[in-house]
C-alpha cells in the first residue's frame, strides 16, 4: 500500500518539515473523584499510546484526528519510505483507535499524483468521515485537492475541485450530507482561498466575496449551514489575521479586520478556529 502529494512555493517547505520515523499519539486521562458536593480531587494525566508503523513504507506521520465516539477515533496523515530529509514516496495513512488500540485501515492508493497527504478528518459517526488534503507531482511543483471519505466499511476517494495548485489544509462536517473544506489555491495571479462544499457525490467550489490573496487554514461548523474558517494573508512580508463565515452554507464573507498583537511588526497568522 503507497501514496503521495504535492505543493507549492511557501506551502512545499512546511510540507518537507513534517517528517517524522514514529507515529505516536497522546491521549488525555480525565479522573475526577466526587465526595458530596465538592470535588475531592481532579487530575488529568498525558500518556503516549502507539500506533502501528506504516504497512507501505518505513516512516509515518499523522496529521489530523476526530473522535466520533469515546471508544472510536480516527486519524490521517501519510506515509512512506524515507529518502534524504523527506519522504521518496507518500501516501494516506489513515488509523483507527477502538478504545483499546490503533489500528491501520486500507486506504485507497491515490494514482493521479505519485505523492498523496490527508492532513485532516471530520466523523460524525462510526460510519461516516471525510479526509482532506492534497496529491503532489514527483517535482513537487503542482499540488491537487484530496478528499477520502469512509463509510463504515471502507475508505474511497471523492472527486474535489480542482482549480490548480490546489490544497486542503482542513474539513468539518455537520452531518454525511454536509462538509466544508478549506485551503487555497496557488495559479499564477497568486495563492487565493479555496472553499469546498460537499452534499454527496463529489465537492464544488464555493465563492468568497472579496477575499483574495489568503489561504484558509481551519474550519469549524456547528450545524449545518454554518462555518466559520481561518487563516491569514500576506504583504510584504506582513501577516494578517482572516476569518470568514457563513450563515446560509452557500455565500462566505469576511469579518472585521482582526486586530495585531501589539508591538508586532510580522502581523498574525491563525492556524485554527473552534465554534461552539
Amino acid at each position: 500500500m503507497k501514496r503521495r502529494i504535492r505543493l507549492q512555493s511557501h506551502a512545499r517547505n512546511a510540507w518537507r518539515t513534517r517528517t517524522t520515523h514514529v507515529a505516536l499519539v497522546l491521549a488525555a486521562t480525565l479522573c475526577v473523584v466526587l465526595q458530596g458536593d465538592q470535588a475531592a480531587s481532579a487530575t488529568t494525566r498525558w500518556t503516549i499510546v502507539k500506533t502501528p508503523t506504516y504497512a507501505g513504507g518505513d516512516a509515518g506521520q499523522l496529521a489530523g484526528i476526530s473522535c466520533p465516539a469515546v471508544n472510536s477515533c480516527f486519524a490521517v496523515g501519510y506515509g512512506g519510505n524515507r529518502s534524504g530529509s523527506g519522504f521518496g514516496i507518500e501516501q494516506p495513512l489513515i488509523e483507527h483507535w477502538d478504545g483499546t488500540q490503533w489500528w491501520e485501515l486500507q486506504a485507497p492508493i491515490y494514482t493521479r499524483e505519485p505523492r498523496a497527504r490527508l492532513v485532516s478528518i471530520s466523523c460524525t459517526s462510526d460510519v461516516f468521515c471525510m479526509a482532506v488534503g492534497s496529491g503532489l507531482n514527483s517535482a513537487s511543483t503542482t499540488s491537487l485537492a484530496l478528499a477520502e471519505r469512509w463509510n463504515g466499511h471502507s475508505w474511497s476517494v471523492v472527486p474535489t475541485f480542482d482549480l490548480g495548485g490546489s490544497i486542503l489544509n482542513a474539513v468539518a462536517c455537520a452531518g454525511p450530507l454536509d462538509c466544508s473544506a478549506v485551503g487555497f489555491s496557488a495559479g499564477t495571479s497568486g495563492t487565493e482561498p479555496l472553499i469546498e462544499h460537499y452534499s454527496g457525490g463529489e465537492f464544488s467550489v464555493q465563492d468568497i466575496a472579496r477575499v483574495t490573496q489568503a489561504v484558509l487554514t481551519s474550519i469549524s461548523c456547528i450545524k449545518t449551514g454554518y462555518c466559520e474558517a481561518a487563516g491569514y494573508s500576506a504583504t510584504g512580508g506582513t501577516f494578517r489575521g482572516r476569518v470568514v463565515s457563513t450563515p446560509n452554507g452557500r455565500s462566505w464573507t469576511e469579518h472585521a479586520p482582526l486586530p495585531n498583537f501589539p508591538g508586532n511588526s510580522s502581523g498574525v497568522l491563525l492556524k485554527g478556529i473552534a465554534c461552539r
